[in-house]
């Protein structure tokens, strides 16, 4: 499901969240069905622990034929060092799904049925585990991943809890009528239908019906250049024989073979700690890297939409198969010093970039693509828009 070196990626984790203990909870099965009787014990954390809530969310290649992604919380594993006991690790799964609203915890047991319709776009689900406060106070530890039906896996080490789970349209686990609405009848639609139009007077011509168009989305990126190549657009000091996740100037970072595998950094230019340059990034076998540079566009939503939204900037090759970015570059002025920030991961950015405090928007922007090696990339899309023609072969 999940084959970076294919760019295959069926299922994406957006990122870590959490909500409140005292969150309402709810049974999202009929009693009737529970052949083990209705679900008993109380799931909230205590004092030392936490909900947290893994976001992920499904393309049509992690669904069945029908377009149905199937799962229970038992094919959703979570991996994490076990407290106290060094170089040994426990499996966690979720006591439960949030609602869309993330008002409501779904509790669910490990064997329950769940579903989520991705037939007319991606869709996701919110799953909740407990863990130890402690546990994420810095990031996750090192060794921590989320696994799905074995079929896909991402390492956690060093992620941060974003904040409080918010409401979001597109996380929608299909839920029972009844369980949602113990009024609803199987006769009730959920609206009625719109009484029909009068008739036209013979004078009169019929009004049209025909809706207007919805006014295309204005791109967010101004198209400047670009060039293969695994250079990083500034480089970063890492300490001297950094490997794995390790703490830069600036943020944190993983590295191999002296090279970067994920950064997000945020800091002033200029001068950084003493250490051990790096200049480039890691890129998997048979792939190469693609520097698309450009700056917000004039007609931008906001100037820092192209940072945000930088997954709807796409490379589009010569069979339609489209790249979203890998990493994103920008520099921006902060207070009164110049700064930059800068997230990668060559498997695929988790969750969209955060515009940093800035005094204003982005000046120079970089968009970083992992692509198959040898591939001819033919435009640029911007929002499903084509916003610049390109001949550019993907080698070394």
């Amino acid at each position: 499901m999940n084959l970076p070196k294919q760019h295959m990626e069926s299922m994406k984790l957006v990122g870590l969240y959490t909500v409140a203990s005292n969150i309402a909870e709810k049974d999202p099965e009929y009693p009737k069905i529970r052949a083990g009787g209705a679900l008993k014990g109380d799931v909230r954390p205590n004092k030392s622990q936490q909900f947290l809530v893994v976001r992920v969310m499904f393309d049509k290649g992690a669904a069945d034929t029908d377009f149905i992604v199937r799962f229970s919380p038992g094919s959703c594993r979570l991996l994490m060092p076990k407290r106290g006991e060094e170089g040994e690790y426990v499996d966690m799964y979720p006591v439960g799904t949030l609602s869309s609203d993330a008002q409501t915890l779904f509790l669910d047991k490990l064997d329950d049925f769940l579903f989520v319709n991705v037939k007319d776009a991606p869709k996701g689900a919110d799953l909740v585990f407990v863990v130890d406060n402690s546990t994420f106070e810095k990031g996750a530890p090192d060794g921590t991943f989320f696994e799905f039906k074995r079929l896909a896996r991402v390492d956690l080490s060093g992620q941060k809890i974003k904040g409080r789970a918010k409401a979001d349209e597109n996380i929608d686990v299909m839920r029972k009528p009844l369980v949602l609405d113990p009024n609803w009848t199987p006769n009730q639609t959920p609206n009625p239908p719109p009484p029909p139009p009068p008739q036209p007077q013979p004078s009169q011509p019929a009004a049209s019906t025909e809706q207007p168009a919805p006014a295309a989305t204005k791109p967010s990126f101004q198209y400047v250049s670009a060039a293969v190549s695994a250079d990083l657009p500034v480089p970063i000091t890492a300490p001297a024989g950094a490997s794995g996740f390790t703490k830069v100037d600036g943020g944190t970072g993983a590295f191999k073979e002296g090279k970067a595998d994920a950064l997000d950094v945020t800091r002033a230019a200029g001068g950084q700690a003493q250490g051990t340059p790096v200049t480039q990034v890691d890129v998997p076998d048979g792939s190469v890297m693609v520097k698309v540079s450009g700056s917000p566009a004039a007609g931008a939503a906001s100037p820092w939409q192209c940072v945000t939204e930088c997954d709807q900037i796409q490379l589009v090759d010569s069979t339609g198969k489209k790249y979203q970015p890998n990493g994103v570059y920008a520099t921006y002025t902060g207070g009164t010093a110049q700064k930059f920030m800068m997230q990668y991961n060559k498997n695929s950015l988790s969750g969209a970039p955060q515009p940093p405090d800035a005094s204003g928007g982005p000046k120079d922007v970089i968009l970083m693509y992992i692509v198959p090696q040898g591939i001819t990339l033919n435009e640029l899309d911007d929002h499903q828009q084509k916003i610049q023609q390109l001949s550019l072969t993907a080698t070394k």
